[in-house]
Order: structure tokens, then sequence, then C-alpha cells
């Protein structure tokens, strides 16, 4: 039988509602899309021996997974638990297709036993060790396909115990799983991880600060958020597993980013209050272009009118008496939407007399043409 190692995740921040009030189960059962298995399914997975450990004993869950977003390439897995004594003990997959409502014997892909990992001060504190009870022979001789199905583990476990306490989870740059021998090795591997991520945060930031124009403020929250977080995480894990030498490194690196990010948030709002009263400055140009515009036309057509009413009405004085008119409207709507764009009261004001006035003039000439 193939050896495929221990594997190792650290799952940041356990969310206290499932892992300390509720339980396990209890989240499972509420609206998160888990369900239990039902006895056909069960059956199944009895008949595949050492799959899982104590089956009779355990509640078993299952959810269905989507691969990607992409219609034509979708791929669709079942990811089923088993839940003993309030905690997760396996995690088996079966590959599925969209339209499928159960588990198939034919389609099961692996197998892996999870055992939470404690700490010195034997509290649980994230870390998860994941080892293959048995990966079925067609999937399992390709180590790339291997750490595809740790990772999903991972990611399966995750998602139940994390919560997403600093930003929106699609901003997120997860950690790896790493395959190491022991426990001391997966925590050194993960500290690297957190080196990595938060030196390419630092990079982006630094290309960012001299280039402010090209990101906006909402763009830079989404960059500088997820990072601090990220710097927060590592200090956490630092402290529950006593990395004492690392802690003054990581809290100097998070006092720096956030300083950095201040900056460049600064940075940003300068470009963009310049920007904006720029364009503000080419918009009260047109506003008083328009505004200007809209009394010529009123004048015109104010003479227009009193023309036709001291002389008898002909279709051409209708005609252009009309034609002033349509200018009109379009100017004033033109000029009142630059008002408004700006802010002007006073600006909207003055042009919504002038269109009362105009109104009314317009209907007295229209009477007599």
């Amino acid at each position: 039988m193939k050896e495929y190692g221990k594997w190792y995740g650290w799952i940041p921040i356990f969310t206290y509602e499932v892992f300390f009030e509720e339980g396990i189960k209890k989240s499972l059962e509420k609206g998160t899309g888990w369900e239990k298995v039902n006895d056909k399914e069960r059956e199944i997975l009895k008949s595949l021996k050492s799959l899982l450990a104590d089956i009779e004993k355990v509640s078993i869950y299952k959810r269905k997974e989507k691969e990607n977003d992409v219609p034509s390439e979708s791929e669709y897995f079942w990811h089923i638990l088993s839940v003993k004594e309030d905690k997760i003990q396996d995690v088996v997959i079966f590959s599925s297709s969209h339209n499928e409502e159960e588990i198939k014997k034919d389609n099961y892909i692996c197998a892996a036993n999870i055992e939470f990992l404690k700490n010195s001060a034997n509290n649980c504190a994230g870390l998860i060790k994941i080892e293959f009870n048995n990966i079925n022979e067609k999937y399992g001789n390709e180590d790339r396909r291997v750490k595809n199905f740790v990772r999903r583990i991972y990611v399966c476990i995750r998602d139940i115990y994390h919560s997403h306490s600093h930003h929106h989870s699609s901003h997120e740059r997860h950690l790896d799983v790493i395959k190491c021998e022991n426990d001391e090795e997966a925590i050194n591997g993960i500290m690297e991880q957190y080196e990595k991520k938060i030196d390419e945060y630092h990079s982006r930031m630094n290309e960012w600060f001299w280039h402010p124009e090209v990101l906006n403020e909402k763009d830079a929250i989404a960059i500088i958020q997820p990072a601090k977080g990220e710097m927060l995480y590592a200090q956490n894990f630092i402290e529950l597993y006593e990395q004492k030498d690392l802690k003054n490194t990581f809290v100097r690196a998070y006092e720096s980013f956030s300083s950095v990010g201040n900056d460049l948030l600064r940075t940003i709002e300068f470009e963009r209050n310049k920007i904006e009263s720029e364009r503000n400055k080419d918009v009260r140009l047109l506003t008083v272009f328009g505004s200007v515009f809209t009394v010529i036309i009123c004048v015109l057509t104010f003479f227009v009118g009193l023309d036709a009413i001291s002389k008898l009405a002909h279709t051409e004085k209708l005609l252009l008496h009309t034609s002033f008119f349509g200018l009109f409207v379009f100017s004033m709507f033109f000029a009142i939407l630059a008002a408004l764009k700006l802010k002007e009261r006073n600006i909207f004001v003055i042009l919504f007399v002038m269109f009362s006035i105009f109104a009314v003039l317009f209907l007295i000439t229209s009477i007599y043409l």
C-alpha cells in the first residue's frame, strides 16, 4: 500500500459559535448545506471497508461542492464527514455530477482521518493533521492530485471552523497544506508561509505607493485589510505555539504595514480630491455655458412670442417658436444636471426660476399663436 504521508494545516481563529457554544453537530444541521446521509448511503460507506472508523457510532453528514464556476468545466464532489463526540473524525470524498442526489459507490475517491492537535497548554489551537486511510487506485498514483485532495479536505474543515472577521472570504489568500514528519516541522512551515505572504503584501503596497493613480480607495482597502488580518493571525499563531523569538518581529511588521497602509490611503485620497477638483472645474465651466445659452434662448423665444402676438401667426414663426423651446429644454436639462452634480443649490434655484418664467411666457405665446 502506498504511503501518502502526514499533512498539516492551520485554521486561524475558530468560529466561537461552532467550537465553543453549539458544537459541530448543531452547526452542520443549521442551514449550512450539510445534511445527514440516508440509510442507503450509510450502507455504501460500510461496504467500503476501512473508510470510516467506528461507523456505527458516528454521525455522518454530506454536502455537494462545485470545483469552479465555469459550467463546461465544473466538477462536483460529495464531502462526507463523520462526527464523533462533537468533533470531526474523518472526511470521505466521492465524485459526483450536477443532478446526483446521493453518493454512489463507484465514485469513491479517498478517505482521511482528521486529528485536532493540541499546543503545550493542552488546548486545541487550530493545527490539524490529515492522514489518508485509503485512496482509490485510479486517483492515488499522482502526487499533484493527492495534494489537491488534501487541500480539498483542509478547506472543507477550515470553512466550518473559521470565521472571516477582518475581510470578505473572497479576498483571502489562504494558507496551504504542508507535508512533513511532525508537529514542529508543521509549525515552522506555517510561519514561513506567513512570512512570505507578508513580504508579498509589502511588495504590492510599495508598488502602488508610487503609482496611487492606478488604485482607488476601495481596492486599497481590499488589499490592506486582509494583509493586516494575516499579520494578526500570525501573531495569534505565535502566541498559541509559543514562538517567542518571532513575536517582536511580527509586531513590528504589523505596525510598519499599518503605517504604510494609512499613508497609501491618504495618498489615494489626495489624488482623488485633485482629480475631482479638476473635474468640478470643467463641469462649472460647462454649467456657466449652459446657463448663458439658456438665457439667450429664453430672450429670443420671448421676442419671437411678442412678435407673433403683434402680427398674424405664421407657420414659420410657430416652427421657430417651437424650435427655440426645444433648444431651451435641452440646454436647461444639461445645466440642471451639471448643477446637481456639483450640488450647487444656488445655480439650481436660478435655473428653476428661469424655467418657470419661460414656461409661463411659452404658455401665453402659445395661446395667441
